[in-house]
């Protein structure tokens, strides 16, 4: 048989992705009924690439801070069909890539077959707060922030100019831009930014977009899970304390 396939597919998978033993153990096996052979190729956080030759080997690296495995790709082949499958983080301003892969062979019903199972065994690494990881906060909030805005001010604004009623408390009169007023403005725009980033590395930090908790990174992830629980404890607290004092006002 050739070794050159009929068909080929490229996809890609946007989304936080988490990789934890347990799902991992379940994705070779999955894999391992398509594939005779299955290569692991990883990339440390200081940029060393390491090569393993099992899956033990993975899961069994230290994986300590300096060099972490932030990126990895599976290589995978057999006769008639083959797939590469590289899990990275490629940050956009509103939704992160993780996954890329290009799958090809010669039988065109198991490639459809094959193409579906493999996404749908990708859901197994989307994170609980997968949702959390989008929008760049650091340049996708201000943007945001400013399009609502912008947005709110200028339909108040044709409300007033078409003699209906507004919903802002505000006048409306043109005047010349000064130079201050650019000043000001510019000003003003340096303590959003760096909140902006702040929060970014924040959330960046507690809600990673590819994590992999192998190693010694399975403690670093429990540390993170423990920080986002009480921070989502308090918040809900927070809550229930505002609604029971609403309610005894109004009683």
């Amino acid at each position: 048989m050739s070794y050159i396939k009929k068909h080929s597919k490229h996809g890609e998978i946007y989304g936080a992705i988490l990789i934890l033993e347990s799902e991992l153990i379940n994705f070779f096996s999955f894999l391992s009924q398509h594939f005779g052979e299955v290569k692991i190729n990883g990339k440390t956080k200081d940029g060393t690439n390491i090569s393993f030759s099992s899956l033990g080997e993975f899961t069994s690296y230290s994986n300590f801070e300096k060099r972490k495995i932030i990126e990895f790709e599976l290589s995978c082949s057999e006769t008639d069909q083959s797939v590469d499958i590289k899990f990275q983080n490629e940050r956009g301003i509103f939704k992160p890539k993780t996954l890329k892969y290009n799958l090809r062979y010669n039988n065109q019903d198991w490639g459809f077959k094959f193409e579906d199972d493999l996404r749908q065994e990708l859901k197994e690494f989307r994170p609980y707060y997968n949702y959390l990881t989008f929008l760049d906060l650091t340049f996708g909030l201000p943007l945001l922030l400013a399009a609502i805005l912008t947005f709110i001010f200028s339909l108040d604004y044709l409300l007033k100019f078409s003699g209906l009623i507004g919903f802002l408390k505000v006048e409306y009169i043109y005047t010349n831009t000064s130079q201050s007023s650019w000043i000001i403005g510019v000003a003003w725009c340096i303590p959003i930014f760096l909140f902006s980033y702040s929060l970014n590395l924040f959330r960046n930090y507690l809600f990673p977009v590819l994590f992999i908790a192998t190693g010694k990174q399975i403690k670093e992830y429990q540390k993170k899970k423990t920080i986002a629980y009480i921070i989502f404890g308090i918040f809900l607290m927070g809550i229930v304390i505002n609604l029971i004092s609403d309610l005894i006002k109004i009683n």
